[in-house]
């Protein structure tokens, strides 16, 4: 059998007391739904988490994309030394993903000026995941990082 390509994936370097970390994430798709994250230092993987997905589910589709955006916050925004994501699973019926930094932060007032300027990712999603029952919580403070927390029942 052939080695196959991941579909989609994250990278991003991370600087932590002095340190350079690479983040890599990669999902192999629908026929064979998993999610590898991959750390690296000094091009040696040094951690590895696998997740894997039932690749029709909308929970883990959402889970994903709420995943997504959060982090490309963090790469875009967030001047972050780290980032941590857990997905879980609480209770038997219920997945929660938390995507929190230790980044720089952001105030509600920042938060809604952002979305007069069209960065509105979260806040769309958010939409998605009323409609599947799930709750989406942003907690921010300047100086203080964010955490992004999703909680949506598997059906």
């Amino acid at each position: 059998m052939a080695k196959r390509s991941p579909i989609l994936g994250y990278n991003h370097n991370v600087r932590y007391r002095g340190l350079v970390f690479h983040v890599q994430t990669e999902d192999s798709g629908q026929q064979n739904p998993h999610l590898f994250t991959h750390l690296f230092y000094e091009g040696v993987i040094v951690s590895t988490r696998k997740y894997v997905y039932d690749a029709g589910s909308n929970e883990d589709a959402l889970v994903y994309r709420v995943a997504r955006e959060a982090l490309r916050n963090v790469e875009s925004h967030a001047n972050a030394r780290s980032v941590r994501v857990e997905v879980t699973r609480p209770e038997p019926r219920m997945t929660r993903l938390v995507v929190a930094d230790d980044g720089q932060g952001f105030s509600t007032a920042d938060r809604e000026a952002r979305a007069e300027n069209g960065h509105i990712g979260l806040t769309l999603l958010d939409g998605l995941v009323r409609r599947s029952d799930g709750t989406l919580e942003i907690r921010s403070r300047p100086g203080e990082g964010t955490t992004v927390e999703l909680q949506v029942p598997v059906r």
